[in-house]
């Protein structure tokens, strides 16, 4: 669909707080055209999770906080959010991009959860 990313915050950003590595994906919105659309941006914490599903395909599981819908909404309360799990397929070309897009997700996880722990 289109080209993955994952982006690594700046040092001087990481220090002022705890920031996460990020997935970013984005598509073309037209065919050829100037503009893309944003189909994925998720951060890496400890709530997400990698595995290897098939010999080219990367499965990305994270939380994602879920608002309900505008209808079902009781003006006498607060809206409340509830957390469901996300499920994302990543496929590449080759088996070695696999292994390379497994273990780059997997240390990027390992350095979120290390610089949590650090901050606590």
């Amino acid at each position: 669909v289109g080209p993955l990313r994952v982006l690594r915050p700046r040092e001087e950003a990481a220090e002022g707080g705890v920031a996460a590595p990020r997935v970013v994906m984005r598509r073309e919105s037209a065919p050829h055209g100037a503009g893309t659309k944003l189909i994925l941006n998720q951060r890496l914490k400890g709530h997400v999770t990698v595995s290897r599903k098939g010999e080219r395909n990367v499965q990305l599981t994270c939380l994602e906080l879920v608002s309900p819908a505008e209808g079902a909404l009781d003006p006498s309360k607060p809206p409340a959010t509830t957390v469901a799990p996300a499920t994302y397929m990543l496929r590449v070309r080759t088996v070695k991009e696999a292994d390379s897009l497994e273990e780059t997700l997997t240390r990027c996880l390992a350095g979120a959860s290390a610089a949590v722990e650090a901050a606590a």
